[in-house]
């Protein structure tokens, strides 16, 4: 995008992308936890801020899943990226439905039946496994999963996830990069 996503201003609300989420998802959710990585994030918004662990910090989607594991009184964290505005909180309920027996993780699938491992849930019960994988060096979401069983579902909005990875995506979905 050439710019840091954070800075994205909606169109029609005037807020940045974050202020955004945390206003959207935090009805929906018993806490909502904010994992700036290295942004600085304003005490106005809803939400823990929960930064990344000293000794996996700034490595990563895994090592923020850690933290936010962690930081949980729940025994299930919904992780949802920055720039996907578009993710229905429904989804969620819908994961937790799914999921909720015997599963570690329930992750959506985008309409090329990708992954979207910034989409989903996640158990405590894995803070172990993600330990013992960020002391290894595994840092890929992908590497992580290859080998761990978890519940993949279709997404039924195939608008749901997109991505605000370019300056003309960000417009067309009513963002705009302040200067």
């Amino acid at each position: 995008m050439g710019r840091p996503k954070h800075r994205l201003l909606n169109r029609p609300s005037g807020d940045d992308i974050l202020s955004f989420q945390a206003k959207r998802m935090a009805p929906h959710f018993s806490a909502l936890f904010l994992l700036p990585g290295e942004f600085e994030v304003s005490p106005e918004l809803p939400g823990i801020l929960v930064p990344d662990l000293q000794e996996y910090r700034s490595q990563g989607p895994l090592a923020a899943l850690l933290s936010a594991l962690q930081a949980a009184q729940t025994p299930w964290v919904g992780l949802l990226a920055i720039d996907q505005p578009q993710v229905p909180p429904s989804l969620y309920d819908e994961a937790l439905t799914q999921g909720a027996r015997d599963e570690r993780a329930v992750v959506y699938l985008d309409e090329s039946r990708k992954p979207q491992w910034l989409c989903g849930l996640y158990h405590r019960r894995l803070i172990p496994e993600l330990e013992s994988a960020l002391s290894q060096g595994i840092r890929s979401m992908n590497r992580f999963w290859e080998s761990r069983p978890l519940l993949l579902l279709p997404c039924p909005d195939l608008q749901a996830f997109c991505n605000l990875n370019t300056p003309e995506q960000a417009w067309n979905a009513g963002w705009n990069l302040p200067d």
